[in-house]
């Protein structure tokens, strides 16, 4: 394997006006590495995305890994937004994002708690996101903008999401595969530990494994994996809109 290594991202002091998608979003400069640690990764199809905490969510076009290799902010909805639309000329002034910031303070420091990013998860031109204010659904335009929709407690489990997990699967036999995703919340936060999933990209979401702080999620044809402070789960979905079933795993020990 033939590695190419990318140093953390971090923004000078002068980088309030963020370009994306040939426009431009106002943001505050992280400039330091404290708090600035990418916890989770995907690939998309143009795209490579980093969810990096205080350093938000960024992303680097596929075609410039061989060149220039800067990564790109990427604007998410304010915590009190349910949508934020950067894809139409009419939410922009002068090609400035309007009545937005880009801002990973804590919300009584004027910050925002969605703006402190934990898991990505992309696909086709969908790209989820979970932050310390719930997860995100993002449709990317071919022009590279995305509009967003914001999820977060009561609707979730909790609203400090760390992990997302998409389940591609044909569980109504009617020979066309469907998406579930999977997001694990944790506290601090509104809410508290456990799993939520939806099987309609968000307009219905349900809670399993209550109580229990899962790490992280895995899902491959019918089967889920949940890893939890407490051991291994495991389920089989049959009918997205059930509650599943889970079984843990004793635990491993070594001979």
């Amino acid at each position: 394997i033939s590695w190419i290594h990318f140093s953390q991202p971090v923004d000078n002091q002068t980088d309030t006006l963020a370009g994306f998608a040939d426009k431009y979003f106002r943001a505050l400069p992280v400039t330091v590495s404290n708090n600035n640690v990418t916890y989770d990764a995907a690939i998309s199809n143009d795209y490579i995305w980093i969810a990096s905490w205080a350093g938000g969510l960024r992303r680097i076009p596929l075609q410039n890994l061989a060149g220039d290799s800067s990564w790109t902010r990427v604007p998410l909805p304010l915590d009190d937004m349910d949508v934020l639309t950067t894809c139409s000329d009419t939410s922009y002034a002068d090609n400035i994002l309007k009545d937005f910031y880009l801002n990973p303070r804590d919300p009584l420091d004027g910050g925002n708690d969605n703006h402190k990013t934990f898991a990505v998860l992309a696909y086709d031109d969908i790209v989820w996101v979970g932050t310390a204010n719930g997860i995100n659904r993002g449709q990317i335009d071919q022009s590279g903008c995305i509009d967003w929709e914001h999820f977060y407690y009561p609707e979730l489990a909790g609203d400090f999401v760390v992990s997302a997990a998409r389940q591609n699967w044909d569980w109504n036999a009617d020979g066309v595969n469907d998406n579930i995703i999977w997001i694990s919340s944790r506290t601090p936060g509104l809410g508290g530990n456990g799993v939520s999933f939806t099987s309609n990209d968000g307009i219905t979401w349900y809670t399993t494994l209550h109580d229990i702080l899962v790490y992280n999620i895995v899902a491959v044809d019918s089967l889920v994996f949940a890893a939890s402070e407490n051991g291994l789960w495991k389920t089989i979905i049959e009918n997205p809109n059930d509650e599943p079933v889970w079984a843990l795993f004793e635990p491993a020990i070594q001979a």
